[in-house]
């Protein structure tokens, strides 16, 4: 145990404002650990918060930021039998009530009291985080700790979401929105035997899209993305589509490019716009998929896919920073920078 008396963690204060803070260690209380962080990613999701005012971040401000962390276990508190100091951690970064049908069957984020780990206090980005140890899992040996970040949520989310699509080498697969969760997607539709053609408006992730495999990209600023899946696919549209920009326009144009019978999931969180009617999908029969972030459940059944398939996200950062760089991070992240940014806590 370390025999400082303070770590240092990065919080937001509002209107694009991130400081790095210090805070008091903590010894964990019955059924925590203590975790020297490692790694930690920033989501997409962070830059809604970093974009809030301080009244819209309510209990966000001034706390502890950050839901993909991984690390190493420092300490275990009374009732942590599973874990010892030393194991290598990864985290489901949703919390339940631990009792209801949901959290048994591993689907914490759909429980009536599901909270993130960051607005529970147990905020990733940090030197050391206390972590409750229901929500942790062994760090494979084969995977990295910037691995065990992508699993934390943006590679689970984007998993749990083609596990529901089933792609296959038979399928056109359209991934709308070329961020981290879009470029994931095309990690993973790509082991899957898919075709992947994708669609977004920063030039930089477009051609960082196409070095990771793409069959084709489109740029959403420049060329109607209807008219051309339809010229790729000769009027057929595809299979399969994936949304994860949030955007209304690219939710309807996910829909409207499938073909008869094909299936959309939606990932984006954007501001609840209304952009889809059923018209657009009732008479080719398709069939539209919500997805959140994978249950715990399915945690061995991803990593052991990503080893197998010898996946590796960490191709996908671009951006490596120290907890100090936290707030020029958040502003690059927040410009639309292509790829993955993360905080490496050596």
């Amino acid at each position: 145990m370390t025999n400082k008396q303070k770590y240092k963690g990065l919080v937001l204060l509002g209107d694009r404002h991130a400081e790095v803070r210090e805070f008091p260690y903590s010894e964990p209380k019955t059924g925590e650990i203590l975790i020297q962080m490692k790694a930690a990613g920033i989501c997409g999701s962070d830059l809604h918060f970093y974009r809030n005012t301080p009244e819209e971040l309510g209990i966000r401000r001034a706390v502890v930021i950050g839901h993909e962390p991984s690390g190493i276990v420092e300490k275990v508190g009374p009732g942590v039998s599973i874990f010892r100091p030393g194991d290598r951690i990864a985290v489901n970064h949703t919390l339940g009530c631990n009792h209801c049908e949901y959290c048994l069957a591993g689907e914490t984020a759909l429980c009536s009291e599901n909270v993130g780990i960051a607005a529970a206090g147990f905020g990733g980005d940090a030197e050391y985080a206390l972590m409750p140890a229901n929500t942790c899992f062994h760090l494979p040996q084969e995977l990295s700790f910037i691995e065990g970040t992508f699993i934390a949520c943006t590679g689970a989310t984007v998993y749990n979401a083609l596990r529901k699509l089933k792609p296959s080498e038979r399928d056109k697969l359209v991934v709308f929105g070329l961020g981290p969760v879009g470029l994931c997607a095309v990690l993973v539709g790509k082991a899957l035997g898919a075709t992947i053609f994708g669609v977004d408006v920063i030039p930089e992730r477009l051609e960082m899209a196409k070095m990771m495999g793409v069959s084709e990209v489109i740029n959403a600023s420049e060329t109607n993305p209807i008219e051309a899946v339809q010229s790729l696919t000769e009027g057929k549209g595809v299979e399969l589509a994936l949304e994860t920009s949030g955007s209304p326009v690219a939710q309807s144009d996910a829909v409207d490019i499938l073909r008869p019978q094909g299936k959309v999931a939606f990932l984006g969180m954007g501001k609840g716009e209304k952009s889809i009617s059923p018209e657009q999908f009732m008479h080719k029969q398709a069939i539209l998929i919500g997805s959140k972030v994978m249950p715990g459940n399915l945690y061995w059944e991803m990593t052991r896919f990503l080893i197998e398939q010898k996946i590796r996200f960490e191709s996908l950062i671009t951006h490596r920073a120290t907890l100090e760089e936290g707030p020029a991070a958040f502003k690059k992240f927040d410009s639309g920078a292509a790829g993955k940014f993360v905080f490496v806590m050596d």
